[in-house]
């Protein structure tokens, strides 16, 4: 039977494995998608790269909101009254 540790070492393990292997992806993917910026190769407008950034930012800001969410689940205060 695995200890409550060795179970949260592998979940850490699991995670940052993951997580490189899929950040690596995207900094490669935006770096392909920076070399649409030729425009010797490319015709484009300003119309296109806005709506292809605004996709990236709005989609970025929602997996960072789901990170803080996850972070914040177990956030509590604690108020002190006067008067007790």
């Amino acid at each position: 039977m695995q200890t409550a540790e060795t179970s949260t070492e592998k979940k850490e393990a699991a995670f940052k494995r993951l997580a490189q292997n899929r950040t690596n992806r995207i900094l490669r993917d935006l770096q392909l998608l920076g070399n649409l910026s030729n425009r010797n190769n490319y015709t484009y407008n300003k119309e296109d790269v806005d709506e292809i950034f605004n996709a990236i930012d709005k989609t970025l800001k929602l997996s960072k909101d789901r990170f803080n969410v996850e972070m914040n689940k177990n956030l509590r205060i604690k108020i002190d009254y006067e008067g007790k």
